[in-house]
């Protein structure tokens, strides 16, 4: 038996892995792919009557221009989905939306 020693292993072994990607992280990814990327949720506010109604934001990341915006006092799947069709009219679509894991 041949005794190997453990710096040996190490040398090798890094030399046959590839080596990861450098990591991205949130700020980077955004300055790099911030035009084509869309970011969407609601946002309870209260009216002068003090009830509470939802207002739901598209908005470019790039630009921070708002692409659309909708209001409602009950908020459903249905309504949801339809600020999404209107902002992109003609079938378009936005390669990528950020959104968060809400039910709507």
């Amino acid at each position: 038996m041949i005794p190997i020693a453990r710096a040996t292993i190490q040398k090798y072994v890094c030399l046959a892995r590839p080596h990861p990607a450098p990591n991205q992280n949130w700020s980077t990814f955004i300055c790099n792919h911030a035009h084509p990327v869309w970011a969407c949720d609601f946002l309870p506010v209260i009216d002068l009557f003090l009830r509470q109604i939802y207002a739901f934001f598209i908005i470019e990341i790039g630009s921070r221009q708002i692409i659309h915006f909708s209001i409602t006092p009950h908020p459903t799947d249905a309504w949801a989905a339809q600020p999404l069709q209107e902002a992109t009219p003609f079938g378009q679509t936005q390669p990528f939306l950020i959104r968060d894991q809400d039910g709507k």
